[in-house]
């Protein structure tokens, strides 16, 4: 049973909810493309002078920083461009709770504008990101930060990385 308060909210308030969308997808392009280096660059079934190189060049590193400083801001970034939206619609929910709606109902709508605007953008953002992890790893192998041996594959666990830490 949906009251339709999150559809009339998104219709309403598009902008406010494109910049919740825009912080996503640029969370979600950054967190996957490190994901997928940062599994790229795992010495398994590397010879021992690429272990080395790799151990030396510090790439791994590289990333896992990249990728917890990643979804650290980002959380900050969507909460923030998602509590704007959201405040922008103080007189709305204010009427609606005066009309009777339970604060349950106030709630479930929020949670819906949130994963409207997100979720797409996270899967959209998980997609770019492989891209871009394809040209960073291409890149780093040019510029002899790379081994040559090493074979860049999109991870997949960057989709449940992407979206699984917006609960």
């Amino acid at each position: 049973m949906t009251t339709g308060l999150a559809r009339a909210a998104l219709r309403a308030h598009r902008p406010a909810f494109a910049g919740t969308a825009v912080a996503a997808l640029f969370a979600s392009t950054v967190v996957s493309a490190a994901t997928s280096v940062l599994l790229a660059t795992s010495a398994d079934g590397l010879p021992a002078r690429a272990r080395a190189q790799l151990a030396e060049s510090e790439v791994g590193g590289m990333a896992a920083v990249l990728l917890i400083g990643s979804i650290y801001m980002s959380i900050f970034v969507i909460a923030s461009t998602m509590g704007t939206a959201v405040a922008q619609q103080y007189r709305e929910l204010a009427m609606v709770r005066a009309i009777g709606a339970r604060p349950r109902q106030v709630r479930r709508a929020v949670a819906g504008q949130a994963l409207a605007a997100s979720v797409p953008a996270a899967l959209l953002g998980c997609l770019l990101g492989g891209f871009l992890a394809r040209a960073w790893c291409a890149g780093m192998k040019e510029h002899g930060l790379l081994p040559r041996e090493v074979v860049f594959h999109p991870a997949w666990l960057a989709l449940p990385v992407c979206l699984g830490w917006r609960w």
